[in-house]
């Protein structure tokens, strides 16, 4: 485990590029053989001198996590709306907005939130509000920045497997350095305690507390250092940092400078963690990875987002459905 350390966050001039996942793998240590699937808009004739051997640098990625459209306003590739890799099991061979008991094996409701009457069952932190019937994690605006907003739930009872499912929207993202710095889910194993810290910027508003927090968490980071694609990873939450990066953590890439809105499917069953990231009118994208021991219970779901000294573009969270599974 590596931690994941960078220089403060703070607008700069940039100068927006096309940068393939393989500049963002190469900057955080990773190899394509970590990365399951990665989408960008790199074009098909660049020659990327940062391909490892036996990998073709002169064709584009198999998969990729793109704008709806093409250049010319055309309906995009049919491609991108097929499954990327072969399907982990019948509950994602499924819609992601599916629901998950057809193929769960059993298993229970904790919670289910659609905000149209408040917070229900979740614990705020921070700046996160109940908007227009969704929970507005950090608001879209200029003035957003330096702050954090979380929602979390502690279940009745230590959770073993889950399955949860949730959606979350931007504003507009703008270019890099314009907007900061991104969102994440979190499975903890203690309890939040009320009215926790959360750690702005780079830390996406995760929290250490209470003292000795472990657990992981699936970030989707807007802010990344090197590159200008917006990436997919999976993170080490705990362990004196509250954010360390993983050998092959990062599973895809995104490039829009638009709103965007990702439907999320995670599931654990033992050590092996399932993440499911589709990107509505766009395309899907899928990690698998063994995590932890088998035998840690949970005990909080920690959804949280935060911006360091560029804005936040707005996250907001909806649909949300996690499931105790046996």
């Amino acid at each position: 485990m590596t931690p994941f350390l960078r220089p403060a966050r703070r607008p700069v001039a940039y100068v927006l590029g096309t940068v393939g996942v393989g500049a963002v793998a190469a900057a955080c240590g990773l190899g394509f053989e970590d990365i399951e699937t990665a989408r960008d808009l790199e074009d098909a004739s660049t020659v990327r001198p940062d391909a490892p051997l036996g990998f073709d640098a002169r064709q584009p990625d198999d998969a990729r996590l793109d704008d709806a459209n093409t250049k010319d306003g055309s309906a995009e590739d049919a491609n991108l709306d097929a499954p990327i890799d072969a399907p982990i099991d019948a509950t994602f061979d499924a819609p992601i907005d599916a629901p998950l008991d057809a193929a769960d094996g059993g298993c229970t409701t904790l919670l289910q939130e659609d905000f149209a009457t408040g917070k229900g069952l979740f614990t705020l932190a921070g700046q996160a509000t109940v908007v227009g019937g969704r929970l507005q994690l950090l608001p879209d605006a200029t003035t957003a920045t330096n702050m954090a907003g979380a929602a979390y739930f502690n279940p009745p009872a230590d959770t073993m497997d889950f399955d949860a499912s949730f959606v979350v929207t931007t504003g507009v993202l703008a270019p890099i350095n314009d907007t900061a710095d991104g969102f994440a889910f979190a499975w903890l194993e203690r309890a939040v305690p009320a009215n926790p810290s959360l750690r702005t910027g780079n830390e996406l508003g995760m929290t250490l507390e209470p003292g000795g927090q472990h657990g992981f968490a699936t970030v989707f980071d807007i802010y990344p250092e090197s590159a200008s694609d917006r990436y997919f990873a999976v993170n080490e939450v705990g362990s004196g940092s509250t954010r360390t990066s993983i050998t092959g953590g990062i599973f895809a890439t995104l490039v829009s400078t638009s709103a965007v809105t990702l439907k999320y499917a995670v599931s654990r069953r033992g050590a092996q963690h399932t993440i499911r990231v589709e990107r509505v009118g766009g395309a899907v994208a899928t990690k698998v990875v063994t995590l932890g021991t088998a035998t840690t219970k949970l005990k909080s779901f920690f959804f949280s987002t935060a911006s360091g000294g560029a804005h936040s573009p707005g996250f907001f969270l909806d649909d949300v459905v996690i499931k105790s599974c046996p």
